[in-house]
């Protein structure tokens, strides 16, 4: 049984979480990712990768599952990033 602040930070990490996907539905719609951050999601990814790490070494699952799956949606968009606009992954 959970928890009422693991519940807490399950209902937190799913809402930013789902937030991923409005903009991959545009980037996926559109094949343009040339207004996002490639280094910004590089950073991104990395801290969501340590963030993971960390539920993972703290037994938490509220964060293991957010950010994990938050990982994917952010890697997603480095992928699109380095697929559609590999000359400008500079910005």
């Amino acid at each position: 049984m959970l928890d009422k602040i693991e519940i807490l930070g399950l209902c937190a990490g799913a809402l930013t979480t789902l937030s991923f996907i409005p903009q991959i539905k545009k980037l996926w719609k559109s094949k343009s990712t040339k207004d996002i951050s490639f280094h910004m999601y590089a950073i991104y990814c990395t801290g969501l990768l340590l963030w993971t790490v960390y539920g993972l070494l703290i037994d938490s699952i509220s964060l293991i599952i957010a950010n994990f799956i938050t990982l994917v949606f952010a890697f997603s968009i480095v992928l699109m990033k380095l697929r559609w606009d590999s000359l400008d992954i500079d910005s």
